[in-house]
């Protein structure tokens, strides 16, 4: 069983089969029967190698292109040789077919070759879509309408499916190959990339392959090149849009592509240039900086200047950078310089004085420019607010008076609610009511009025006026204010007749107390001691206080010494000060003593010219247990570190 036999006139043959089935896949491919071949070959990839080239050569040759080139994708015959093929056939849809196998069977390191597939890939879909245009078919039919000139209503119909047919081919062409572009933008050269499409004049593919590289100076240069400004805006708005939500790395933000088109926008018309600032000033200062816009805008006002259609609407340049300086993010005096240039220039100055009231007494802008450039435009309210902002009110009124005397008056009263020197808000006031006597000097009537009125408002009294007026005039106009300071000194009198006498009772009681003290007896035992030391006095020289102490003059003198190398500074003071502020050589000697006690913490005797008598004198003083001293000492501490 199991084995077969043969046998010959002379031989007999026992046939062993092994392994019958390892030749089947050749058969089967002899018969066409690929798939059957396919599974008989034992997954043995020479075997498979040569079935799938075999297949993909029968499909090639019986016409079967797409078929072909994905089973020449699975095989590891020369890319060239199979590219050749499909193009000496000019099947341009087979050749797209195999390229995109290949491309997706290459490795990531492959660079070289993923590239030039790509590239290639690329010139084929532009090569179709050429081939659908709906420009090229009309030139194709219009040759074939003048060689047949008879057209029945039936080929009419066919022609108009065709067409439907065509558009619907391109509409899917078009998607793929821009679903091409953003599946594989990567591993395409962006020049190469950009020559191919624009060759073929396919302008919408440009844009979306911008837009998937995010080629934004591209776009905004098309854009604008094609007279779209509000797409170039809408461009720039969407890159900080989705910049600011944070769909991109913040150090990616390209702040140089609003820089380099913002003059375009900007001088391209009213509307347009209003869109930009609310753009711009959408943009974060910490990735736009307003200084390096001041070109732009210098182009913007040149060109508001020379009328092109800029001059309607209000400043763009104004409303960007007064919205910057009031975020107080931005403290570069350029920008806050170059605003001020631009307010000055403007009919109204209210919007500079705003400015200048909001700047506070510390401003950013140049101060000497800023008020160069009010006087060069005849803005002299703004200058007076510049002088005042800045403290010099003497200079404000002076400038406020060529304007009116409300203004300068009104300069006088903020520099009182300032708190500035009441001698300097005098001045001021002064400064105005000499104005008024001046300007009205041919009639005196009404410049007394004014100076009246003025005197309500202020500080200023009647007789600091009257020297203003000339020498021979009425002052009936100054009535009040006369009684009112005849009043004011009759109150003045008053007040010093009290003081008067109240320092004259206060005199009587000091030489009353003089004169006791004078007379003051003090009773000493012989057996009082010392209160410094413990001593008896009544055996050396003693000093007796009017307080009840008693003091050996020697104990008292080095209790003072010992104070003064700590404490000199008190010497100078209170009781003490009698003589030694009089005397020059104790001041100074006590100077030094405070100096060398405030570096080291004590001061010592050693190059001090004081000698014993005269510590002696400052000793006796004052009693050191009641005095000053005493006081002073209540700040140390009780035992001494």
């Amino acid at each position: 069983q199991d084995t077969f036999w043969m046998f010959s006139d002379r031989c007999v043959f026992e046939i062993i089969i092994e392994d019958e089935e390892r030749d089947i896949w050749r058969l089967l491919l002899q018969q066409g029967d690929f798939d059957g071949a396919l599974k008989h070959c034992r997954s043995d990839s020479k075997k498979t190698q040569i079935i799938l080239s075999k297949q993909a050569d029968h499909l090639f040759s019986k016409g079967y292109y797409k078929e072909a080139a994905k089973a020449y994708a699975k095989t590891k015959r020369p890319f060239e040789e199979i590219a050749l093929r499909f193009v000496n056939a000019r099947k341009p849809s087979a050749l797209k077919a195999y390229l995109l196998l290949v491309l997706s069977s290459l490795k990531a390191t492959a660079e070289t070759q993923l590239t030039m597939v790509g590239t290639w890939l690329t010139e084929l879909y532009l090569d179709e879509l050429r081939r659908l245009d709906p420009a090229i078919a009309a030139a194709v039919d219009e040759g074939d309408q003048k060689k047949n000139k008879k057209h029945s209503k039936q080929k009419q119909s066919s022609q108009g499916r065709a067409e439907k047919e065509k558009a619907s081919e391109r509409k899917r062409v078009a998607g793929e190959f821009k679903r091409f572009l953003e599946d594989h933008y990567d591993i395409l050269d962006q020049a190469t990339t950009f020559g191919l499409i624009s060759s073929h004049g396919r302008s919408d593919e440009l844009v979306h392959y911008a837009e998937v590289i995010g080629d934004r100076d591209w776009l905004v240069r098309h854009s604008l090149a094609h007279g779209r400004p509000k797409m170039a805006l809408l461009i720039l708005a969407k890159y900080w849009t989705r910049f600011s939500t944070g769909k991109k790395k913040k150090s990616s933000f390209d702040s140089d592509l609003f820089y380099k088109y913002a003059p375009h926008l900007l001088t391209h018309s009213q509307k347009i240039a209003e869109q930009m600032v609310t753009t711009l000033a959408r943009v974060d200062k910490k990735f736009l900086d307003p200084a390096k816009l001041i070109p732009a805008f210098v182009r913007y006002e040149t060109a508001r200047r020379a009328g092109r259609g800029l001059e309607g609407g209000p400043h763009e340049g104004i409303r960007y950078f007064t919205v910057v300086v009031e975020s107080g993010e931005i403290s570069d005096p350029t920008v806050h310089n170059y605003l001020i240039s631009l307010l000055v220039k403007q009919k109204k100055d209210d919007s500079l004085i705003r400015f200048i009231v909001k700047s506070g007494p510390k401003p950013i802008y140049d101060v000497k420019s800023a008020l160069r450039l009010c006087y060069h435009h005849n803005k002299i309210r703004a200058c007076s607010e510049i002088h005042k902002v800045i403290g010099e009110f003497e200079e404000a009124t002076k400038v406020a008076l060529k304007i009116n005397i409300q203004l300068a008056q009104l300069t006088a009263i903020e520099a009182e609610k300032a708190g500035v020197d009441p001698e300097i808000t005098k001045k001021l006031w002064l400064l105005v009511a000499r104005h008024v006597i001046n300007k009205e000097r041919g009639d005196v009537k009404k410049a007394t009025q004014k100076v009246s009125d003025i005197l309500k408002h202020c500080s200023l009294s009647i007789e600091e006026v009257l020297p203003y007026f000339p020498d021979f005039v009425q002052i009936g106009g100054f009535k009040s204010e006369v009684v009112k300071s005849l009043e004011a000194y009759n109150q003045s009198i008053r007040q010093l007749k009290i003081e008067m006498d109240r320092h004259t009772e206060t005199a009587t009681k000091i030489r009353k107390d003089i004169d006791e003290l004078q007379n003051q007896k003090g009773y000493i035992p012989d057996t009082r001691r010392c209160d410094l030391s413990g001593e008896a006095v009544l055996s050396r020289p003693f000093l007796y206080f009017p307080c009840g102490h008693v003091f050996l003059e020697d104990a008292l003198t080095d209790h003072t010494i010992q104070q003064a190398k700590r404490r000199p500074k008190l010497l100078l003071s209170g009781p003490f000060a009698a003589l030694t502020c009089k005397e020059s050589k104790l001041r100074a000697s006590l100077e030094a003593m405070d100096k060398e006690a405030q570096e080291k913490g004590s001061a010592s005797l050693a190059l001090v010219d004081i000698t014993r008598s005269e510590w002696k004198r400052i000793a006796s003083l004052e009693c050191p247990l009641c005095g000053s001293l005493m006081i002073a000492s209540c700040h140390e501490r009780l035992i001494l570190p």
